[in-house]
């Protein structure tokens, strides 16, 4: 009786011995696993929500996951993705570092500078068209990319090329984070109009990525440093970038977490010898292999690393580097800070943004025009600040519960109105208005028996709409023939977070109203 209980006992003492053991290699595994997973948010179970930035040189995604900001890398490693799309013969595209051996063999097959085009007619595009090292075509009045291909040529809309940029950020994102990204804040430069944000949008629904809000890049580089943090303290922080040859000055608000944008000014060419390189570089160029200044100094980030033309190409980006207008420079500052009725004794941070804003000769430029006491900020890589703002504005907007809160105002760039007898420009919502906003404005008709009056939309601070510029028109129609005065109408603009326009006509008549 005792053998078989002792037997028993070295059975079950074996057993226990079998079970840890499995365990044991079971838990082994496990941990080996999770290590070789991507970063999850133990917060939540829904997808987080990327920060994108797309410049004109660099762009790059980042993530806020358990507090902790991800600024995502390519698969080389690099934080920063060039932002050049180029296509191969047959058409397929190639995206960031993959494209760069292509813009230097295959300029023609190579898009930079696509940013400039987003929102744009044909007509506002200007010089850029002839400075291009592809070739650009007018659609309807629209600029379309043409790409030579080995058998014909492809069109492309400038919204098309952002897409495979947002696409190839998006995927990075996803492979990071080891789920699908649904939903993305996007950062534009404080001037981009209707048009501009709105073509950031379409181009993130062709990748199937919602843009839940669209933040200003000076507003994302304040955000970077959390400026707000001392909310005993109002600031006024000034965020400049030097992108391409279009300098930037903005002052942004800021007080008990809120942002707001005070000023915005920016000058699309800054460059003193624009037109002295340019021929330079058409002397050292043939035509098939013709590049302008303006590339070149767009493209000034990634000639640094492995976007090198000619050499010569090196000696003329410097001398542009070194001999930009300090003057205009100094014109665009100033007049940022009349926007916002402030002197520079009013600046309270400065906040480089984009990477030429490091230039040596412009951060001087700065600091001598400025209290040698004012803080400026560089502690973030300036081509990955806004960024950073980026990810911070979606962690709030996805509430994980750890990220304390802010509030990012912005207001209207634009005074938006519609026309009205004499071509008069009627108002309904003044620049500088806090969005989102509603505003209406009630007029009638000027002849007798109308049966329909055309609303239509401009924006722009003329008195005159001639002198504005048109964003769209709508028809009222089906009205009951009356007097000329009595049909009362009503046009109501409501502006969202995004700055998306909604117009709502009205008509009121004997107590009947119809839209």
């Amino acid at each position: 009786m005792s053998r078989t209980t002792s037997n028993r006992a070295r059975g079950t003492s074996r057993l226990g011995i079998f079970i840890i053991v499995v365990l044991a290699f079971l838990g082994l595994a496990f941990a080996q696993y999770a290590d070789a997973r991507p970063i999850e948010d133990s917060s939540t179970s829904s997808p987080p929500i990327i920060g994108i930035s797309i410049g004109s040189s660099y762009s790059s995604v980042g993530v806020i996951i358990n507090d902790t900001t991800h600024i995502i890398p390519d698969k080389y490693g690099n934080l920063v993705l060039p932002s050049v799309v180029s296509f191969t013969d047959t058409g397929e595209a190639l995206v960031g570092q993959d494209a760069i051996d292509m813009l230097i063999s295959h300029p023609e097959r190579s898009v930079t500078g696509f940013k400039r085009l987003l929102g744009r007619s044909y007509q506002e595009i200007g010089n850029f068209v002839n400075g291009a090292h592809y070739k650009i075509i007018e659609r309807t009045g629209n600029p379309i990319i043409q790409i030579p291909l080995q058998s014909g040529s492809r069109e492309f809309q400038p919204t098309e090329v952002l897409a495979f940029m947002i696409h190839e950020l998006k995927i990075m994102a996803e492979e990071f984070i080891g789920e699908k990204i649904k939903e993305a804040v996007v950062t534009v430069p404080a001037g981009f109009n209707d048009s501009q944000r709105a073509a950031f949008r379409e181009a993130a629904n062709i990748t199937a990525l919602d843009v839940v809000r669209i933040v200003n890049e000076p507003t994302a580089a304040s955000l970077a440093y959390k400026l707000d943090k001392d909310y005993r303290q109002e600031k006024f922080a000034l965020v400049y970038s030097l992108d391409g040859t279009a300098f930037d000055a903005t002052v942004v608000y800021i007080e008990d977490g809120v942002f707001e944008i005070f000023g915005n000014v920016r000058s699309e060419d800054i460059s003193s010898s624009n037109d002295v390189s340019s021929s330079k570089l058409a002397h050292q160029h043939s035509d098939s292999q013709r590049t302008s200044f303006q590339e070149v100094s767009s493209c000034a980030s990634l000639m640094k690393r492995k976007c090198t033309f000619a050499q010569p190409n090196l000696l003329i980006l410097q001398e542009f580097l070194n001999s930009f207008n300090a003057d205009q420079a100094l014109q665009v500052i100033d007049q940022a800070l009349r926007e916002g009725n402030l002197t520079i004794y009013d600046i309270t941070d400065i906040v480089p943004s984009g990477d030429s804003s490091r230039i040596p000769k412009l951060r001087s430029l700065l600091l001598d025009h400025f209290p040698s006491t004012l803080p400026v900020h560089e502690d973030i890589d300036p081509r990955l600040i806004t960024t950073y703002g980026a990810a911070i504005q979606g962690s709030v907007l996805h509430d994980d519960g750890h990220m304390s809160v802010c509030c990012v105002v912005d207001v209207t760039l634009w005074q938006l109105g519609i026309e009205t007898a004499g071509g008069i420009m009627s108002p309904l919502v003044k620049r500088g208005t806090l969005i989102p906003t509603k505003k209406s404005l009630i007029f009638t008709t000027t002849v007798d028996n109308q049966t329909s009056v055309a609303v239509t939309v401009f924006k722009g601070q003329r008195d005159f709409v001639a002198k504005n510029t048109k964003i769209g028109s709508l028809e009222l129609d089906e009205l009951i023939p009356a007097p000329r005065g009595v049909p009362e109408l009503e046009v109501t603009f409501m502006v969202d977070y995004n700055r998306n326009l909604n117009v709502r006509p009205l008509c009121n008549m004997n107590g009947f109203i119809f839209s």
